[in-house]
């Protein structure tokens, strides 16, 4: 038996023993049974509002309908975060076949307040707070401001109806607006003359506050009191856990890590272009750039804009390399296309996505566009500065690896075969490769490394040798 048909006998085994286990899983795998105890899944809700807490979210929804949960509770303590991630994460709880409960354990500002109006109840620990849930925006000017106002309209209806939906009174619908905009003003019910919030002022309540103005459900020590104001009752508690795979994606996609790739890439793909073919940098370049691609998209990021784009760019700058002379439109759009696609990356959200226009603003994009460009700089620095500090490196204990310690010299018994690059002087020949200006040429049935002089010179054309300087070959086209 040859290695080949081994190797493809091995092969089918492998595909045969992979279907077939496949199928025994299918068999064996029993429909679940509701269970007897009332279920209460229980996903913390931390951290920093963005589109991965969204994606990490939208799994545990879904594990809590496979386990037949009677309600979810949402564990949250929060700074706040994206609009747009917030307002996910609010259809994703006003569309859930499960009753949602929030435990504000630490706080629930900003984008958090926003997200416990969709809760169908709410408790909050005696030193917890919930409110300013206003829209941020860096910069300023008139565009910054029209930019702002359209997104404060649009948070405003959101919340109006997220308080229509869950049957609010005109009272508590006004408060959480008033977490909103700063414009409103709300006097106090029950003192005369006093205000719960004046305008200028973001209206912010401590737990107390909210139990007082009937925002919340009740005031709890901990999560077992919650679950008795829920009236479940010897519950089976299951505590939701992310993947480490889950955890790795969001680590890459963070902004300084994601720098970090893109700068490393950038040195790569600089150094790539220095010394043309698929060696180690382009290896490198390829390498950072899936890492974080990968970390964007799995964290729920992205969307598959970045990663289209820049295969794009990659197909035009091979095809203005290798089949179009000279440097033009093709390679400058293959330039714009990887800018692009890292960009649209770093925008944390796919254009695609639900809430996008109306709640993207040119800051999100002008940063996206500082980050890109300056890991660009960092990368050309960075080429530049390698082979200046290689023979400093190499000297390192970690560095030494990289160079080869041995020499081939004559005391060993190597020797060189000796070329005569001067019995090619005057002859004619016909390039095999593209010169650009370095290729490779057929003289007299040899292939030789020539260079043009006078530039490109396209494949098949007929050459002439006209200058020989030890192993160097120059050629015109004739």
């Amino acid at each position: 038996m040859t290695m080949r048909r081994f190797l493809y006998k091995s092969i089918l085994l492998l595909a045969a023993a992979a279907v077939g286990g496949f199928s025994i899983a299918n068999a064996q795998e029993t429909v679940p049974e509701a269970p007897v105890k009332p279920v209460v899944y229980v996903i913390p809700f931390q951290g920093e509002v963005e589109a991965g807490l969204y994606r990490v979210l939208q799994r545990g929804f879904l594990e809590a309908e496979e386990h037949f949960a009677t309600y979810i509770l949402l564990e949250m303590d929060t700074p706040g975060g994206r609009v747009d991630a917030a307002l996910e994460i609010i259809d994703l709880i006003l569309e859930s076949k499960i009753p949602v409960a929030i435990l504000v354990t630490g706080n629930a500002t900003s984008a958090g307040a926003i997200v416990s109006l969709a809760a169908n109840q709410v408790f909050m620990k005696q030193t917890t707070t919930i409110g300013t849930a206003a829209p941020v925006m860096l910069g300023g000017g008139d565009q910054g401001e029209a930019m702002e106002a359209k997104i404060l309209s649009y948070v405003l209806a959101q919340v109006r109806k997220i308080c229509e939906k869950r049957g609010y009174s005109k009272f508590k619908t006004k408060l959480a607006q008033a977490m909103v905009d700063k414009d409103i003003e709300i006097k106090d019910p029950d003192i005369p003359g006093e205000f719960i919030t004046e305008k200028g002022k973001l209206l912010t309540f401590t737990a107390t506050e909210a139990k007082r103005y009937g925002f919340i459900t009740e005031l709890v020590r901990d999560r077992e009191e919650a679950l008795q104001y829920l009236q479940i009752k010897d519950s089976q508690q299951i505590l939701f856990h992310d993947y480490f795979l889950e955890r790795t994606a969001r680590f890459f996609a963070s902004t300084t890590v994601s720098s970090l790739l893109l700068t490393i890439a950038f040195i790569a793909l600089f150094i790539e272009f220095q010394q043309p073919g698929i060696g180690l940098p382009g290896a490198v370049a390829l390498l950072a750039f899936l890492i974080f691609f990968w970390g964007h998209s799995i964290a729920g990021l992205a969307g598959w804009e970045g990663p289209i784009l820049m295969m794009i760019g990659i197909l035009l700058l091979t095809a203005e390399l290798l089949l179009i002379p000279g440097f033009g439109f093709t390679g400058i759009a293959g330039i714009l296309c990887i800018i692009a696609s890292v960009v649209v990356t770093l925008l944390q959200r796919a254009p695609t996505s639900p809430h996008f226009y109306e709640t993207f603003t040119w800051t999100d994009l002008y940063s996206a566009l500082i980050v890109t460009l300056v890991s660009m700089l960092c990368g050309l620095a960075g080429a530049l500065a390698i082979p200046i500090l290689f023979p400093f490196m190499v000297r390192s204990p970690v560095g030494s690896w990289l160079v080869l310690h041995e020499r081939e010299d004559r005391s060993r018994g190597y020797h060189a075969a000796a070329e005569r690059q001067e019995e090619f002087m005057g002859k004619r020949g016909v390039a095999k490769t593209t010169l650009r200006p370095a290729g490779i040429a057929e003289i007299d049935g040899k292939r030789v490394d020539v260079v043009s002089q006078g530039g490109f010179v396209p494949p098949n054309s007929a050459v002439e040798v006209v200058k020989v300087e030890g192993r160097r070959v120059v050629v015109k086209s004739v």
